[in-house]
């Protein structure tokens, strides 16, 4: 305690510098925040039947991936980023049928 005020610990220290900030991936995993957003870019798509992803739109190292490996390794990424949240994750698609999908699964527009 400093006069009536605790010290803040590590975890207030990474909460005032996280909040508010834009992160990747990397900057994710193994953290936990009270409230996350992910914004699912045109890398991945829902097109029906099934996700689909255009090596086109992967401006990371990942698109140097295997075609094999890199769906999997895409929705890995996005699969830890919409799990960081504790209270809970806003999740919007760039892409109308993926939208469309948040919808059917019933993800709260908000």
């Amino acid at each position: 305690m400093i006069g009536q005020h605790r010290r803040p610990g590590s975890a207030d220290l990474l909460r005032l510098l996280l909040f508010g900030r834009v992160g990747c991936v990397h900057t994710a995993q193994g953290l936990e925040y009270e409230w996350g957003g992910v914004i699912v870019g045109p890398d991945l798509t829902w097109s029906g039947n099934g996700w689909k992803v255009h090596r086109e739109h992967v401006l990371s190292k990942a698109s140097r991936i295997r075609t094999d490996d890199l769906s999997r390794a895409i929705r890995n990424a996005y699969g830890v980023l919409m799990t960081r949240s504790v209270r809970g994750t806003v999740l919007y698609s760039v892409d109308p049928a993926t939208r469309r999908l948040f919808a059917d699964l019933g993800v709260p527009k908000v």
